[in-house]
């Protein structure tokens, strides 16, 4: 059965002028050139290191591009795109008090005439509850998950009923309720799964977020010339942890992760599954992160590195 979860407030910036797709496609690892509307694609946005600076979605709707990612990030990511503005028609909004997020778990659950819209890498307008909303794909829970954006006043009971799903209240911040689905999808969190300090390769999302024929962007260098080394020194996993109770994420002595006395990485995100076993994500070094790998966590349990993400 299919749930909506009403999330709250997260970043959500407009791009106008004619050249918004060359100025978000100059410093976002993703190509898009030729990004056109109804289109839905994920992207890192890098700095002149080629280090992230962000990570979300970038939705194509007529006249404008909208980037959506996790919450109080519009300053820091309107100042970043508003410098590299020189001479190109282009401008940065910052519209996320204009709306409130909800996650579909599930879109095919939807009404048929909403459901025939989450199709991958696909976003549109759409009317609910009397509102107008912007509906996005978003594996962030399941293939066919979906971001829908509506208006922060939105009454709770009419859209449940448009959508036909219980809608329950959760948060972008504690996200207890979904994020094991989260981490089995293994989409990584900005600010908690990866930083500033992290290369867009070591989160092992090459296949969907990252163009190596696009040209020239921001950063480009150092990521081109470690895909021409062809291996990253750590890389984001995800595992499987023996049974017991959630590791404490700021307790380094049940984050770790050990061989023997050698530290090989640590554990960045936590959770329970509905069947009560643990699931994280995090970092390993090169030289063990290959599936099936069992690791130490802490004093006496272990870890299993799985298949990076469930497809």
């Amino acid at each position: 059965m299919g749930i909506v979860y009403r999330l709250g407030q997260c970043t959500v910036l407009r791009v106008i002028g004619k050249d918004r797709c060359k100025v978000v496609n100059n410093l976002a690892t993703q190509d898009l050139r030729a990004i056109e509307p109804g289109m839905c694609k994920e992207t890192f946005v890098t700095d002149p290191k080629g280090k992230v600076f962000g990570h979300g979605l970038v939705a194509a709707f007529p006249d404008e591009l909208l980037l959506v990612t996790v919450p109080d990030q519009a300053e820091l990511l309107c100042n970043h795109l508003d410098r590299f503005i020189i001479m190109e028609d282009a401008k940065i909004q910052n519209i996320s008090q204009q709306y409130i997020a909800l996650l579909l778990s599930d879109g095919s659950k939807l009404p048929e005439r909403l459901s025939a819209l989450v199709q991958t890498e696909s976003c549109a307008f759409i009317d609910i509850a009397s509102q107008a909303g912007r509906l996005l794909h978003a594996p962030w829970i399941g293939t066919r998950s979906a971001l829908l954006l509506v208006d922060p006043n939105s009454n709770h009971d009419e859209l449940q009923a448009a959508l036909g799903l219980p809608l329950v209240d959760s948060s972008l911040t504690n996200r207890q309720e979904w994020e094991a689905a989260r981490i089995d999808q293994f989409w990584p969190w900005f600010g908690q799964d990866m930083d500033s300090r992290n290369l867009p390769q070591e989160l092992d999302r090459n296949d969907r977020a990252i163009s190596f024929t696009k040209g020239c962007y921001l950063g480009q260098e150092t990521i081109a010339r470690l895909d021409a080394l062809g291996q990253v020194q750590k890389k984001l996993v995800r595992l499987e942890i023996s049974p017991g109770p959630l590791p404490e994420l700021t307790n380094s002595d049940q984050t770790t992760l050990r061989i023997g006395d050698q530290e090989l990485g640590s554990i960045r995100s936590a959770a329970m599954r509905p069947d009560g076993t643990v699931v994280a994500l995090g970092y390993v070094k090169r030289s063990h992160f290959e599936i099936g790998t069992v690791l130490s966590l802490g004093k006496d349990r272990n870890a299993t590195i799985l298949e990076q993400r469930v497809q």
